[in-house]
Protein backbone atom coordinates (compact mmCIF):
# COMPACT_ATOMS: atom_id res chain seq x y z
CA UNK A 1 0.00 0.00 0.00
CA UNK A 2 1.70 3.56 -0.86
CA UNK A 3 0.40 6.33 1.15
CA UNK A 4 1.09 9.97 -0.07
CA UNK A 5 0.07 13.12 2.05
CA UNK A 6 0.00 16.09 0.51
CA UNK A 7 -0.77 19.50 2.48
CA UNK A 8 -2.72 21.49 -0.14
CA UNK A 9 -2.30 25.05 1.33
CA UNK A 10 -1.14 25.46 4.62
CA UNK A 11 1.19 26.75 6.20
CA UNK A 12 2.44 23.35 7.25
CA UNK A 13 3.47 18.92 2.87
CA UNK A 14 2.54 17.49 5.74
CA UNK A 15 2.83 15.67 2.14
CA UNK A 16 -0.16 15.61 2.20
CA UNK A 17 -0.61 15.45 0.36
CA UNK A 18 -2.27 18.03 0.35
CA UNK A 19 0.38 20.43 0.36
CA UNK A 20 1.89 23.06 1.65
CA UNK A 21 1.75 26.62 1.02
CA UNK A 22 3.97 29.66 2.34
CA UNK A 23 5.41 32.49 0.95
CA UNK A 24 8.84 31.04 1.19
CA UNK A 25 8.34 28.00 0.10
CA UNK A 26 8.14 26.01 3.25
CA UNK A 27 7.66 22.14 3.72
CA UNK A 28 6.63 19.71 6.21
CA UNK A 29 9.75 19.95 7.57
CA UNK A 30 9.89 23.37 8.09
CA UNK A 31 8.29 25.82 10.69
CA UNK A 32 6.18 28.21 9.52
CA UNK A 33 2.29 29.93 10.83
CA UNK A 34 -0.42 27.47 10.44
CA UNK A 35 -3.23 29.95 10.57
CA UNK A 36 -1.26 32.31 13.11
CA UNK A 37 2.90 34.00 12.97
CA UNK A 38 3.56 31.26 16.44
CA UNK A 39 1.90 28.56 15.16
CA UNK A 40 4.07 25.44 13.17
CA UNK A 41 2.41 25.45 9.72
CA UNK A 42 3.65 22.70 7.40
CA UNK A 43 2.79 22.24 3.33
CA UNK A 44 1.81 20.97 2.99
CA UNK A 45 3.75 8.68 -2.45
CA UNK A 46 0.82 -5.68 -2.76
CA UNK A 47 1.14 -8.46 -4.39
CA UNK A 48 -1.50 -11.08 -5.05
CA UNK A 49 -3.42 -12.42 -2.48
CA UNK A 50 -2.25 -16.02 -3.32
CA UNK A 51 -5.28 -16.94 -4.40
CA UNK A 52 -5.24 -17.97 -8.19
CA UNK A 53 -4.79 -22.03 -7.24
CA UNK A 54 -7.57 -22.14 -4.40
CA UNK A 55 -10.76 -23.90 -5.22
CA UNK A 56 -14.16 -24.60 -3.71
CA UNK A 57 -12.10 -27.80 -1.91
CA UNK A 58 -9.19 -25.41 -0.35
CA UNK A 59 -11.33 -23.18 1.80
CA UNK A 60 -11.39 -24.99 4.27
CA UNK A 61 -10.36 -25.55 8.23
CA UNK A 62 -6.69 -25.11 7.13
CA UNK A 63 -7.20 -21.93 5.47
CA UNK A 64 -6.25 -18.89 7.76
CA UNK A 65 -8.70 -16.45 9.36
CA UNK A 66 -8.94 -13.04 7.57
CA UNK A 67 -8.19 -10.71 10.14
CA UNK A 68 -9.89 -7.80 10.64
CA UNK A 69 -8.50 -3.95 9.17
CA UNK A 70 -6.34 -1.72 11.86
CA UNK A 71 -4.89 1.88 10.95
CA UNK A 72 -2.44 3.59 12.46
CA UNK A 73 -3.42 7.28 12.87
CA UNK A 74 -0.87 10.46 13.20
CA UNK A 75 -2.21 13.78 14.70
CA UNK A 76 -0.76 16.40 15.81
CA UNK A 77 -3.08 18.55 18.60
CA UNK A 78 -2.60 21.77 19.70
CA UNK A 79 -3.25 22.84 23.55
CA UNK A 80 -1.70 26.13 25.50
CA UNK A 81 1.29 24.49 26.44
CA UNK A 82 2.10 23.74 22.49
CA UNK A 83 1.62 20.92 20.28
CA UNK A 84 1.35 16.70 21.05
CA UNK A 85 1.80 14.09 18.71
CA UNK A 86 -0.07 10.48 18.86
CA UNK A 87 -0.18 7.79 16.85
CA UNK A 88 -3.27 5.77 17.53
CA UNK A 89 -4.44 2.11 16.09
CA UNK A 90 -8.03 2.15 14.64
CA UNK A 91 -10.29 -0.32 13.02
CA UNK A 92 -11.70 2.55 10.39
CA UNK A 93 -11.32 5.55 8.94
CA UNK A 94 -14.67 5.98 7.85
CA UNK A 95 -16.24 6.23 11.51
CA UNK A 96 -16.19 6.60 15.31
CA UNK A 97 -13.27 9.17 17.59
CA UNK A 98 -9.59 8.84 17.76
CA UNK A 99 -9.31 8.19 21.84
CA UNK A 100 -6.09 9.49 23.10
CA UNK A 101 -6.09 8.66 26.13
CA UNK A 102 -4.76 4.64 24.72
CA UNK A 103 -2.23 6.14 22.12
CA UNK A 104 0.68 6.40 22.20
CA UNK A 105 1.64 9.83 22.64
CA UNK A 106 4.71 11.63 20.79
CA UNK A 107 6.64 14.54 22.11
CA UNK A 108 7.88 16.55 18.84
CA UNK A 109 6.04 14.46 16.34
CA UNK A 110 7.45 14.90 13.10
CA UNK A 111 7.09 12.06 10.77
CA UNK A 112 6.05 8.78 11.00
CA UNK A 113 5.02 5.64 8.11
CA UNK A 114 3.39 2.34 7.95
CA UNK A 115 3.34 -0.98 6.45
CA UNK A 116 1.98 -4.23 7.65
CA UNK A 117 2.38 -4.88 11.38
CA UNK A 118 4.81 -1.80 12.37
CA UNK A 119 4.80 1.75 12.45
CA UNK A 120 7.72 4.06 12.08
CA UNK A 121 8.05 7.13 13.93
CA UNK A 122 10.73 10.07 13.95
CA UNK A 123 10.63 13.48 16.23
CA UNK A 124 11.81 17.13 15.94
CA UNK A 125 14.01 16.64 19.12
CA UNK A 126 16.45 13.82 17.57
CA UNK A 127 17.63 11.85 14.30
CA UNK A 128 16.06 8.60 16.16
CA UNK A 129 13.59 6.26 14.00
CA UNK A 130 11.52 4.31 16.57
CA UNK A 131 9.96 1.46 15.38
CA UNK A 132 6.88 0.07 16.71
CA UNK A 133 5.07 -3.18 16.37
CA UNK A 134 1.66 -4.35 16.68
CA UNK A 135 1.36 -7.18 19.25
CA UNK A 136 -1.50 -10.18 19.71
CA UNK A 137 -3.52 -7.62 21.74
CA UNK A 138 -3.50 -4.94 18.89
CA UNK A 139 -0.80 -2.21 21.18
CA UNK A 140 2.12 -0.69 19.94
CA UNK A 141 4.86 -2.19 21.26
CA UNK A 142 8.65 -0.75 20.64
CA UNK A 143 10.98 -3.40 18.49
CA UNK A 144 13.77 -1.55 17.51
CA UNK A 145 15.51 2.77 16.80
CA UNK A 146 18.46 3.73 14.47
CA UNK A 147 20.14 6.91 14.35
CA UNK A 148 20.67 8.98 11.60
CA UNK A 149 22.96 10.83 13.64
CA UNK A 150 26.60 9.63 11.76
CA UNK A 151 24.79 11.03 8.68
CA UNK A 152 24.71 14.61 10.35
CA UNK A 153 21.13 14.76 10.32
CA UNK A 154 19.76 16.07 13.84
CA UNK A 155 15.95 15.46 13.99
CA UNK A 156 13.06 14.09 12.16
CA UNK A 157 10.46 16.94 11.41
CA UNK A 158 9.85 16.05 7.62
CA UNK A 159 6.15 14.78 7.57
CA UNK A 160 6.18 12.80 4.23
CA UNK A 161 9.79 12.78 4.94
CA UNK A 162 9.83 8.32 5.24
CA UNK A 163 9.60 6.65 1.87
CA UNK A 164 9.33 2.65 2.28
CA UNK A 165 10.58 1.51 -0.90
CA UNK A 166 11.22 -2.21 -0.30
CA UNK A 167 10.90 -4.21 2.73
CA UNK A 168 14.35 -3.99 3.60
CA UNK A 169 14.99 -0.49 2.30
CA UNK A 170 13.40 3.01 3.17
CA UNK A 171 14.32 6.44 2.85
CA UNK A 172 14.15 9.48 5.20
CA UNK A 173 14.39 13.08 2.91
CA UNK A 174 15.97 16.14 5.24
CA UNK A 175 16.41 18.86 4.21
CA UNK A 176 18.77 20.73 6.09
CA UNK A 177 21.69 18.25 4.77
CA UNK A 178 19.88 17.49 1.66
CA UNK A 179 20.37 14.58 1.77
CA UNK A 180 18.16 10.91 1.39
CA UNK A 181 19.41 8.53 4.24
CA UNK A 182 18.94 5.05 3.53
CA UNK A 183 18.11 2.44 6.08
CA UNK A 184 17.08 -1.17 6.71
CA UNK A 185 13.76 -0.91 8.16
CA UNK A 186 13.69 -4.59 9.16
CA UNK A 187 16.95 -4.69 10.68
CA UNK A 188 16.67 -0.91 11.79
CA UNK A 189 20.67 -0.21 10.30
CA UNK A 190 21.78 2.33 8.29
CA UNK A 191 22.76 1.30 4.89
CA UNK A 192 24.30 4.70 3.44
CA UNK A 193 22.81 7.63 1.99
CA UNK A 194 22.08 9.85 -1.51
CA UNK A 195 23.21 13.58 -1.85
CA UNK A 196 20.90 15.60 -2.94
CA UNK A 197 23.20 19.04 -2.86
CA UNK A 198 22.80 19.10 -6.63
CA UNK A 199 20.00 21.27 -6.22
CA UNK A 200 21.70 23.95 -4.48
CA UNK A 201 23.75 24.14 -8.04
CA UNK A 202 20.67 24.43 -9.73
CA UNK A 203 19.29 27.57 -7.52
CA UNK A 204 20.78 30.58 -10.74
CA UNK A 205 19.68 33.70 -8.36
CA UNK A 206 17.26 31.96 -6.22
CA UNK A 207 17.78 30.30 -3.25
CA UNK A 208 16.92 26.53 -2.34
CA UNK A 209 13.89 26.56 0.07
CA UNK A 210 12.88 22.84 0.83
CA UNK A 211 11.98 19.79 -0.59
CA UNK A 212 8.32 20.46 -0.99
CA UNK A 213 7.17 17.25 -1.09
CA UNK A 214 7.93 13.71 -2.74
CA UNK A 215 6.00 11.56 -5.32
CA UNK A 216 6.93 7.91 -5.36
CA UNK A 217 6.43 5.51 -8.13
CA UNK A 218 7.65 1.60 -8.43
CA UNK A 219 10.73 2.37 -9.40
CA UNK A 220 11.50 6.21 -8.38
CA UNK A 221 11.26 8.48 -5.30
CA UNK A 222 11.30 12.11 -6.59
CA UNK A 223 11.86 15.32 -4.12
CA UNK A 224 10.66 18.13 -5.45
CA UNK A 225 12.47 20.96 -4.18
CA UNK A 226 11.18 24.86 -3.48
CA UNK A 227 13.02 28.01 -3.93
CA UNK A 228 12.88 31.61 -3.03
CA UNK A 229 13.91 35.06 -4.12
CA UNK A 230 16.73 36.06 -1.92
CA UNK A 231 15.57 40.14 -2.68
CA UNK A 232 11.54 39.51 -2.05
CA UNK A 233 11.75 36.65 -0.09
CA UNK A 234 9.21 34.91 -2.23
CA UNK A 235 8.77 31.63 -3.67
CA UNK A 236 10.40 31.22 -7.12
CA UNK A 237 9.89 30.44 -10.36
CA UNK A 238 11.88 27.82 -10.45
CA UNK A 239 11.27 24.00 -9.49
CA UNK A 240 13.76 21.26 -9.66
CA UNK A 241 13.35 17.11 -9.46
CA UNK A 242 15.40 14.93 -7.80
CA UNK A 243 14.58 11.64 -9.75
CA UNK A 244 15.90 8.69 -7.43
CA UNK A 245 16.77 5.08 -9.08
CA UNK A 246 15.29 3.15 -6.02
CA UNK A 247 17.30 0.09 -7.32
CA UNK A 248 20.81 1.85 -7.72
CA UNK A 249 20.15 4.71 -5.21
CA UNK A 250 21.39 7.08 -7.59
CA UNK A 251 19.95 10.81 -8.68
CA UNK A 252 19.05 12.18 -11.67
CA UNK A 253 18.28 16.42 -11.60
CA UNK A 254 16.55 18.28 -13.83
CA UNK A 255 15.04 21.63 -13.10
CA UNK A 256 12.71 24.18 -14.74
CA UNK A 257 12.10 28.11 -14.42
CA UNK A 258 9.02 27.97 -15.63
CA UNK A 259 6.77 26.76 -12.43
CA UNK A 260 7.91 27.34 -9.31
CA UNK A 261 5.74 27.08 -5.53
CA UNK A 262 5.55 23.13 -6.18
CA UNK A 263 3.88 20.99 -3.22
CA UNK A 264 2.17 17.91 -3.89
CA UNK A 265 2.21 15.61 -6.99
CA UNK A 266 0.48 12.76 -8.46
CA UNK A 267 1.45 9.84 -10.10
CA UNK A 268 -1.27 8.69 -12.84
CA UNK A 269 -1.91 4.84 -14.08
CA UNK A 270 0.79 5.27 -17.12
CA UNK A 271 3.46 6.25 -14.59
CA UNK A 272 3.18 9.57 -15.68
CA UNK A 273 4.38 12.03 -12.68
CA UNK A 274 2.63 15.52 -12.14
CA UNK A 275 3.31 18.14 -9.65
CA UNK A 276 1.30 21.37 -9.17
CA UNK A 277 2.10 24.93 -7.16
CA UNK A 278 0.74 25.43 -3.67
CA UNK A 279 -2.37 28.03 -2.41
CA UNK A 280 -0.33 30.82 -1.84
CA UNK A 281 1.20 30.88 -5.12
CA UNK A 282 -2.10 31.26 -6.73
CA UNK A 283 -2.78 34.20 -3.96
CA UNK A 284 0.15 36.23 -5.09
CA UNK A 285 -0.66 35.79 -8.51
CA UNK A 286 -4.18 37.48 -8.26
CA UNK A 287 -2.82 40.00 -5.86
CA UNK A 288 -0.06 41.02 -8.49
CA UNK A 289 2.71 41.09 -6.32
CA UNK A 290 5.69 41.81 -7.76
CA UNK A 291 7.98 38.40 -9.59
CA UNK A 292 4.32 36.57 -9.10
CA UNK A 293 3.87 33.77 -11.42
CA UNK A 294 0.61 31.55 -11.75
CA UNK A 295 0.14 28.95 -10.33
CA UNK A 296 1.06 25.73 -12.59
CA UNK A 297 1.57 22.23 -13.62
CA UNK A 298 4.46 20.75 -14.52
CA UNK A 299 4.80 16.67 -15.48
CA UNK A 300 7.76 14.08 -16.08
CA UNK A 301 7.08 10.90 -18.62
CA UNK A 302 7.21 8.10 -17.00
CA UNK A 303 10.91 6.16 -17.12
CA UNK A 304 11.89 9.60 -17.65
CA UNK A 305 14.85 10.90 -15.33
CA UNK A 306 13.74 14.55 -16.63
CA UNK A 307 10.54 17.44 -16.92
CA UNK A 308 9.09 17.28 -19.99
CA UNK A 309 9.43 20.76 -21.73
CA UNK A 310 7.23 20.24 -23.93
CA UNK A 311 3.75 20.29 -21.51
CA UNK A 312 2.66 23.51 -18.57
CA UNK A 313 -0.51 23.87 -17.59
CA UNK A 314 -1.73 27.09 -15.55
CA UNK A 315 -3.73 25.55 -12.99
CA UNK A 316 -6.28 28.20 -12.86
CA UNK A 317 -7.12 27.13 -16.43
CA UNK A 318 -8.61 24.33 -14.97
CA UNK A 319 -11.21 26.27 -13.01
CA UNK A 320 -12.02 29.31 -15.38
CA UNK A 321 -9.56 31.43 -14.17
CA UNK A 322 -10.30 31.28 -10.40
CA UNK A 323 -7.23 30.93 -8.37
CA UNK A 324 -6.15 27.40 -8.03
CA UNK A 325 -3.42 26.03 -6.14
CA UNK A 326 -2.55 22.08 -4.21
CA UNK A 327 -3.18 18.58 -6.05
CA UNK A 328 -4.37 15.88 -4.60
CA UNK A 329 -5.18 11.98 -6.08
CA UNK A 330 -8.26 11.77 -6.66
CA UNK A 331 -9.94 8.37 -8.00
CA UNK A 332 -8.48 7.01 -11.25
CA UNK A 333 -6.45 9.25 -13.08
CA UNK A 334 -7.64 12.30 -11.55
CA UNK A 335 -6.98 14.83 -9.36
CA UNK A 336 -8.46 17.52 -6.80
CA UNK A 337 -7.63 21.22 -6.55
CA UNK A 338 -8.88 23.97 -4.41
CA UNK A 339 -10.18 27.70 -5.71
CA UNK A 340 -10.99 30.66 -4.23
CA UNK A 341 -14.51 31.57 -4.50
CA UNK A 342 -14.56 35.39 -4.49
CA UNK A 343 -17.97 35.74 -3.96
CA UNK A 344 -17.87 34.16 -0.50
CA UNK A 345 -14.79 36.69 0.87
CA UNK A 346 -14.04 39.81 -1.73
CA UNK A 347 -10.39 40.54 -2.53
CA UNK A 348 -9.83 43.73 -2.11
CA UNK A 349 -6.53 46.52 -2.27
CA UNK A 350 -5.49 45.38 1.05
CA UNK A 351 -6.18 41.96 1.05
CA UNK A 352 -2.77 40.12 1.61
CA UNK A 353 -1.82 36.97 0.46
CA UNK A 354 -1.80 34.70 4.01
CA UNK A 355 -5.06 36.12 4.32
CA UNK A 356 -6.84 35.15 0.91
CA UNK A 357 -4.94 31.47 1.97
CA UNK A 358 -7.15 31.20 5.99
CA UNK A 359 -10.12 32.14 4.10
CA UNK A 360 -12.72 30.05 4.55
CA UNK A 361 -13.75 30.62 0.73
CA UNK A 362 -11.99 27.75 -0.74
CA UNK A 363 -14.26 24.71 -2.90
CA UNK A 364 -13.05 21.77 -4.29
CA UNK A 365 -12.58 20.97 -7.78
CA UNK A 366 -11.96 18.01 -9.52
CA UNK A 367 -9.58 17.14 -12.55
CA UNK A 368 -11.04 14.13 -14.75
CA UNK A 369 -7.58 13.60 -16.25
CA UNK A 370 -4.44 14.99 -15.46
CA UNK A 371 -2.87 16.22 -18.64
CA UNK A 372 -6.58 16.47 -20.40
CA UNK A 373 -8.19 18.96 -21.61
CA UNK A 374 -11.30 18.75 -19.99
CA UNK A 375 -12.57 21.20 -17.51
CA UNK A 376 -12.44 20.82 -13.58
CA UNK A 377 -15.81 19.89 -11.90
CA UNK A 378 -16.85 21.69 -8.93
CA UNK A 379 -17.67 19.15 -5.79
CA UNK A 380 -20.53 21.33 -4.55
CA UNK A 381 -21.07 18.61 -1.28
CA UNK A 382 -17.70 19.67 -0.29
CA UNK A 383 -18.68 23.10 0.94
CA UNK A 384 -16.36 25.84 1.69
CA UNK A 385 -12.69 25.29 3.71
CA UNK A 386 -10.03 27.43 3.78
CA UNK A 387 -6.48 26.60 2.01
CA UNK A 388 -5.17 25.45 5.14
CA UNK A 389 -6.86 22.18 4.18
CA UNK A 390 -4.55 18.56 5.28
CA UNK A 391 -5.18 15.22 2.21
CA UNK A 392 -4.18 12.32 2.10
CA UNK A 393 -4.68 9.03 0.55
CA UNK A 394 -5.31 5.56 1.68
CA UNK A 395 -5.90 2.17 0.06
CA UNK A 396 -7.07 4.48 -3.03
CA UNK A 397 -9.34 6.69 -0.72
CA UNK A 398 -8.60 10.20 -0.89
CA UNK A 399 -9.54 12.11 3.09
CA UNK A 400 -9.18 15.34 4.01
CA UNK A 401 -7.81 16.50 7.52
CA UNK A 402 -10.39 19.56 8.71
CA UNK A 403 -9.32 21.16 11.38
CA UNK A 404 -10.70 23.74 13.81
CA UNK A 405 -9.73 27.25 12.93
CA UNK A 406 -8.21 27.40 17.20
CA UNK A 407 -6.97 24.04 16.42
CA UNK A 408 -8.90 22.42 18.83
CA UNK A 409 -9.98 19.80 16.67
CA UNK A 410 -10.51 17.97 13.36
CA UNK A 411 -12.05 15.17 11.29
CA UNK A 412 -11.34 13.21 8.16
CA UNK A 413 -13.59 14.32 5.39
CA UNK A 414 -13.98 11.12 2.97
CA UNK A 415 -14.58 12.06 -1.02
CA UNK A 416 -15.79 9.18 -2.73
CA UNK A 417 -15.85 8.59 -6.48
CA UNK A 418 -18.98 9.42 -7.06
CA UNK A 419 -17.95 12.92 -5.22
CA UNK A 420 -20.40 12.32 -2.40
CA UNK A 421 -19.01 13.73 0.39
CA UNK A 422 -19.13 11.93 4.20
CA UNK A 423 -17.90 12.69 7.54
CA UNK A 424 -15.25 9.88 8.77
CA UNK A 425 -13.12 9.40 11.76
CA UNK A 426 -13.24 12.68 14.29
CA UNK A 427 -9.51 12.99 15.14
CA UNK A 428 -9.36 15.94 16.91
CA UNK A 429 -6.53 17.66 15.46
CA UNK A 430 -4.41 17.54 12.48
CA UNK A 431 -3.97 13.93 10.88
CA UNK A 432 -0.15 13.93 9.71
CA UNK A 433 -1.13 10.32 8.08
CA UNK A 434 -3.17 6.74 8.02
CA UNK A 435 -1.30 3.84 6.89
CA UNK A 436 -2.99 0.17 6.91
CA UNK A 437 -1.10 -1.71 9.52
CA UNK A 438 -3.31 -5.14 9.29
Amino acid sequence: MKLKIIFISVGVTLALGGCGDDDGGSSPGDPVALGGADMPMVDMGGGDGGTEDAGPDDAGEDMPPVEDPLFAVCTLRFTPEGAVGFVALVDSLDEGALDTTTALEIGGLGSCAGRDGEVFVGTSESPVITKYEIDDEGQLVEAGAVSLMPLGITNLFSFDGFQIVAPDKAYYIDNPTQQVAIFNPTTMTILGSIDLGMVDDLAGDSVFSNFGGVVQTEDRVVPFARYLDPVLDRTASRTTLAFIDTASDTAVFDTTERCGGVASGDVLSNGDTYYGSNNITAADHRLGSEASFPPCLIRARAGADAIDDTFFVELNDYTGGLPTGGLVRAPGDASFVLAYDETVTPIGPETIAREIQAAQAWRLWLIPELGGSAMATRVDAFGLTSGANFALEVEGITYFSRVAADFSGGELVRVNSDLSVVDALDTGGITLGAYRVR
